[in-house]
């Protein structure tokens, strides 16, 4: 087999792996196949590249997979404003064909007019809960999810659309009878538990289009100047990021304070840190993390490399591995992406011009961070673009974020 880092054809052996993965049901997330084949292979490709191969393999047997939507509306409700039901829909397609989607909520509530009219023309189905007190919805929603299951063996895939805890039993239900469940949530917000049941879950932001410009030396000063020149003088008394900064190991060890913050917040929460729980907390934090870039085959292994450089511990607690993390060290050195989190709220804080937080577009403060961290050092911190680290920054409610059409605003979080 040709050791083709490009990955832009694909061998006799190639073809027959993704033959097999065509005939078989265990994965459907495009990035986590390209993930597995490279595994099965063992030699490094572009994932991208590959992906692509494995969507056109694969896309006949999509098209025959039958997927159903269940939304929880007052657990995830977006702004009318944004495109979130276009982006969102044309996610599960990647899933199969649409053949039930379904809406819950009271819907003589005023938050959820707008959004109502939306999911109508959409040709969602609003299911109607009257409110009499919280877990009404929930319970509707879980009681005729199962039976859904059973009415509509066909249906290979759920979308659930929440990231409520009580939705626990319905999700173990329906894995248990062989069905592949995507969660959509907020990941500010969702519950790690029933994170962890799932085969994939996305924060419902990532879905809304546009906010995706890539950080880039051509964009600098195409905002207006006068916004670049109020924190010239301050970015020059800042030390710049030496070119060798982020090296391998410094990269490493960047990961590991990652997830020593992660656990952190695990026993924050009074949530154990077991190693499920602390890989779904980890993604929640850095949704675009993969240690096989580290060159960690799997979670275990990366886990097992930072408690050998002392970021965290581990200790057994009857049949389960629960992690610790070793406060005192991390304190004393933050990550890189900490740093520039920092960095991210500062520049904002200087755009406000005022005490009082305002909304910001994403380019304008792309450009601005670029003084600092160019378009590769932001690479190797895992943001290609400028979505991906607002997301980062939101998710531990540094920052939040809007959108009105194609365009996304952030502002500081006082």
């Amino acid at each position: 087999m040709s050791n083709n880092s490009e990955g832009s054809s694909l061998s006799k052996s190639d073809e027959e792996i993704l033959d097999n993965l065509r005939k078989s049901n265990d994965r459907l997330n495009l990035r986590m196949l390209a993930n597995d084949v490279e595994s099965l292979i063992d030699v490094p490709m572009n994932l991208e590249k590959l992906s692509e191969q494995i969507e056109k393999y694969l896309k006949p047997f999509y098209e025959n997979r039958s997927v159903a939507i269940l939304w929880d509306v007052e657990n995830i409700t977006p702004s009318s404003k944004s495109l979130f039901i276009e982006g969102f829909l044309e996610y599960v397609e990647q899933f199969g064909r649409i053949t039930i989607a379904q809406a819950y909520a009271d819907w003589n509530k005023a938050s959820v007019k707008k959004i109502s009219e939306s999911l109508s023309k959409n040709r969602f189905e609003l299911i109607h809960v009257p409110t009499a007190g919280k877990n009404s919805s929930d319970f509707s929603l879980v009681s005729l999810g199962i039976e859904m299951a059973f009415k509509y063996p066909n249906i290979d895939s759920f979308i659930l659309v929440s990231g409520d805890s009580d939705f626990r039993p319905l999700v173990r239900s329906l894995v248990r009878n062989g069905k592949q469940v995507h969660i959509v949530c907020d990941t500010k917000l969702a519950s790690e538990a029933l994170l962890v049941l799932a085969d994939s879950f996305v924060d419902y932001r990532e879905l809304i289009p546009g906010g995706e410009e890539i950080i880039d030396e051509e964009n600098l000063g195409k905002t207006p100047q006068e916004l670049i020149q109020d924190t010239n003088e301050e970015k020059m008394k800042e030390p710049q990021i030496k070119d060798d900064a982020l090296d391998d190991s410094k990269l490493k060890e960047n990961a590991y304070s990652l997830l020593a913050e992660a656990v952190d917040l695990l026993y924050k929460e009074e949530k154990e840190a077991n190693l499920s729980i602390s890989k779904v907390k980890f993604q929640m934090l850095n949704p675009n993390f993969d240690q096989k870039k580290l060159g960690f085959k799997k979670w275990s292994n990366f886990v097992d490399s930072a408690v050998k450089a002392g970021f965290v511990n581990i200790e057994r607690k009857g049949s389960e591995t629960i992690l610790i993390s070793k406060s005192s060290k991390t304190n004393k050195k933050s990550s890189e992406q900490t740093k520039m989190f920092k960095h991210v709220v500062k520049i904002m804080k200087e755009l406000d011009e005022t005490s009082t937080p305002k909304y910001h577009r994403f380019d304008t403060i792309a450009n601005i961070l670029y003084e600092k961290y160019n378009q590769e050092k932001l690479k190797n911190l895992g943001f290609k673009q400028i979505k991906n680290l607002m997301q980062s920054l939101e998710t531990r409610n540094l920052i939040e974020t809007k959108a009105e059409g194609m365009i996304h605003f952030a502002r500081r979080i006082k």
